[in-house]
């Protein structure tokens, strides 16, 4: 069963958070700390880091997810991050080592579930000299135990890159995404629905492109403009058109203060049934300098926006100080984030929602002190608390009788108290640990009764093991408290507390075949994410991987 509401879970949850607050860190992943070094230095030796105007360039594939996959809701949807849950599928966060996708050729992993679920991820890399190009293509399907319980996804990226020289880099990239989903969250006892009234599907076709130019012989000036364009459509007749242009610049005028700009310009348009229903623009340009001597760091700026036809000017503030020879560093700061509430969010966010029939633009400003600590022990620690602003968030509540769609329903103010923290810890190279907490407490809205559809509190607990060379090991639990939703009646109920714990484990046979096997929501707890929609239970992934690198 989920973690109820009781005395448990708050003792367990405050257990891990004085875990969290109570350590310290710095880590360095490659270090065995079980062995003594001893290292002489000179003293008129004096070693220095100094910034290069040459782009490394290595002869691998675009990053991407090659690993097994478990069943995931959003978990943090303030950032429109998709990160838990039992319906929209993402990769358990288990990756092939480098080494695997380094050179060219092809990377092919397949397996199948117990929620008849075939999984294909394969891709191919191919170098000519100064060149990259790289084919991905991904397959997921699963069907649960509940009526119309099932999901698909299918995707194909494709990206090119070339080396222009030594100074500038240019990527290309082009892509398709299907998702398939159906509306189960309904009771199929007491009523039946046709096929098209329960089918939820999207295709999302992108492109785009970026460039990097470095200047200077030791990097004084790094630009990167990108360019990239979003068309999607759904079967209830509703299309997306996106576009999204940035030009990030950065220039250091001297060894101790540095220039930061980013021109930021999206546009997001709606249509249905072929007819414009509304286009949103938003346009930024952050302006900041940046000062870091010794050990004080201080950036401040200006955020001119145009969003809504008016033109607003935003803070944006850090201070930090390190104190010497201890490892704490203290911060403070005013940030803020701005995005279009684009149906393409919207939808990673909650896929059972109904087609928006308007657009807005997000803004999340934050006012916040904090610190992180850092040690030669293995141990890094960051802490961040203070208060939060959303304008025009987006929350969730069940449409009508039946409740199998949700509403999107748009907060044009809501405050909240925050905490965030991190903390990592690597014992040796066989074995890492981290942590994270991010809670919300909610202080005022200005349209609705009660946040519907966001975590108020949200923990995670990763562990990383490597027992034997060829054995590797991740484990993962996510704890997090029931959000607000409402009734068929209109009543507002509270989501019972719940975790997920998965369970990753690859074995290497050879330099080219091994062995993996995801294990998802090991409890099998039949948590809801979103109210009507239970889980599907304890799942697994396993299958073979293949590899064939031409080293170049």
């Amino acid at each position: 069963m989920p973690l109820q509401n009781n005395h448990y879970y708050p003792r367990l949850a405050g257990f891990f958070l004085l875990l969290l607050l109570t350590a310290s860190s710095a880590t360095n992943a490659q270090i065995d700390r079980s062995k003594k070094e001893e290292i002489n230095i000179t003293a008129t030796f004096k070693p220095s880091i100094v910034r290069t105007g040459k782009i490394e360039f290595r002869a691998e594939p675009p990053a991407k997810d090659t690993s097994g996959y478990q069943f995931k809701y959003a978990i943090t949807p303030f950032l429109f991050k998709t990160d838990i849950g039992p319906l929209e599928v993402k990769p358990l966060a288990y990756s092939a080592d480098k080494d695997d996708r380094s050179g060219t050729g092809l990377y092919a992993k397949l397996g199948y579930g117990n929620v008849q679920n075939p999984f294909a991820a394969v891709s191919y890399t191919s170098n000519y000299k100064k060149d990259q190009f790289a084919v991905h293509l991904d397959h997921l399907s699963a069907k649960g135990k509940m009526p119309d319980q099932q999901y698909a996804n299918s995707s194909l990226m494709a990206k090119y890159r070339s080396l222009i020289n030594e100074h500038q880099v240019a990527d290309f990239f082009a892509g398709y995404n299907y998702d398939a989903y159906r509306l189960y969250g309904f009771d199929h006892n007491s009523i039946s629905l046709p096929a098209t009234d329960i089918r939820q599907n999207y295709h999302h076709v992108f492109a785009g492109a970026s460039y990097e130019h470095i200047s200077g012989s030791e990097g004084q000036a790094i630009f990167t403009p990108s360019l990239r364009f979003d068309y999607l459509t759904s079967n209830k007749d509703v299309a997306e058109y996106g576009i999204a242009f940035k030009m990030p610049l950065s220039y250091n005028v001297s060894s101790h203060l540095q220039l930061q700009s980013a021109f930021d310009v999206r546009a997001t348009q709606l249509n249905k049934a072929g007819t414009k229903l509304e286009a949103t623009p938003l346009v930024q340009l952050p302006l900041a300098l940046q000062y870091a001597r010794g050990l004080v760091t201080l950036k401040g700026g200006i955020i001119p926006v145009l969003k809504n036809k008016k033109i607003a000017v935003l803070p944006d503030l850090l201070l930090a100080y390190t104190f010497p020879e201890s490892g704490l560093r203290v911060k403070a700061g005013i940030s803020n984030l701005l995005d279009i509430n684009s149906m393409q969010k919207i939808i990673d966010i909650n896929p059972f929602v109904l087609p928006l029939d308007s657009l807005s633009v997000f803004h999340e400003r934050q006012v916040y002190a904090g610190f992180d600590l850092f040690s030669t022990k293995g141990l890094q620690l960051s802490v961040k608390s203070g208060f939060t602003r959303f304008a025009n968030m987006p929350l969730f509540a069940n449409q009508g009788l039946l409740g199998k769609d949700f509403r999107m329903l748009n907060e044009s103010a809501l405050d909240a108290i925050m905490l965030e923290g991190n903390l990592s810890y690597v014992f040796n190279n066989a074995l890492r640990f981290n942590s994270s907490v991010k809670g919300y407490s909610f202080q005022k809205q200005q349209v609705y009764d009660e946040a519907y559809g966001l975590l108020p509190l949200e923990l995670s607990f990763k562990l990383e093991w490597s027992p034997l060379k060829p054995l590797k090991a991740k484990f993962a639990t996510i704890l997090w408290s029931g959000t607000m939703t409402q009734s068929a009646v209109n009543t507002d109920i509270k989501l019972e507390d719940a975790a997920d714990i998965s369970m990753g484990v690859e074995y290497k046979l050879n330099k080219k075949w091994a062995l993996w096997i995801d294990l998802n929501n090991i409890a099998n707890t039949r948590y809801l994410r979103w109210n009507q929609y239970p889980s599907f239970g304890f799942n697994f992934l396993a299958g073979v991987r293949y590899v064939f690198n031409k080293k170049d």
